[in-house]
């Protein structure tokens, strides 16, 4: 009971419908177990999803949440909600030095706006950046090569990048680049009351995003440098769709 009422309280919190079958849905108690037990230990939070999985199960039946379901394959870490997003871009601005403020924008251009990995945001340079007739899309010449339009939203951020001078879009004063560079920029710059800057997160981000604008999963899947059965383990964290707006989709009503 005290779990279900710590639920039912930050579901409540935040505006979410308090109708059982959305607050004990799994994608709910996904989303509530990410951000709003962040604060405790990888075991308490696994008690929580394991005990509030057990009463959705109980309180919305088999056809919500079928037997032997496993309910361990959701990423690691959880993308970050939109007021987290909007943390991460106030602090960036106010970050003491030009060098932090234009590094950490760049992360933020080339996470949330084009998904990249730590590795390929790492790698990343100027010559990736293409300008077409629909907007900027970055040209990932990787081990997975691909093409990723970037997400309107963030084209300021990516084209920042791509006007400074140097090779490299991110950290462009740099001589070469070693494997640990990013972390190591990420671990000097100073918090406050924003929430870790994460290139995993700031992808997982990207993709349920991508997954919420209905971008079709193969498309998303190429975008993505992913086999499609890696999107499902973003399911639980795309946001909930009415009754009326599944079945509308379910009948093929939806455009």
């Amino acid at each position: 009971m005290t779990r279900t009422a710590h639920l039912v309280s930050w579901c409540d919190q935040r505006g979410i419908d308090l109708r059982r079958e959305v607050v004990f849905a799994p994608h709910t108690v996904e989303r509530f177990v990410s951000e709003g037990c962040a604060h405790l230990a990888e075991g308490s939070r696994g008690n929580y999803r394991s005990m509030l999985h057990r009463v959705g199960a109980a309180v919305l039946g088999p056809l919500v949440y079928p037997p032997r379901t496993t309910f361990g394959t959701s990423p690691r870490l959880a993308p970050y909600s939109d007021a987290e997003v909007r943390a991460l871009v106030g602090w960036s601005h106010g970050l003491p030095t030009e060098r932090m403020r234009d590094n950490a924008q760049t992360l933020l251009g080339l996470g949330l706006g084009a998904g990249l990995t730590s590795a390929e945001i790492n790698e990343s340079k100027r010559n990736w950046v293409e300008h077409t007739y629909g907007g900027l899309a970055i040209g990932v010449p990787s081990e997975r090569p691909r093409r990723v339009p970037v997400v309107a939203e963030w084209t300021w951020a990516v084209e920042a990048a791509f006007v400074r001078s140097g090779d490299l879009l991110f950290l462009p004063d740099r001589t070469a680049v070693t494997n640990k560079q990013l972390s190591r920029f990420v671990e000097g710059l100073p918090r406050h009351d924003a929430p870790k800057l994460s290139a995993r997160r700031l992808r997982a981000t990207w993709i349920v995003g991508r997954l919420d604008a209905r971008v079709p999963l193969n498309a998303l899947a190429a975008a993505a440098g992913v086999l499609p059965e890696i999107l499902a383990e973003y399911v639980p964290y795309m946001a909930a769709v009415s009754e009326a707006v599944a079945e509308d989709a379910l009948r093929g009503r939806v455009q």
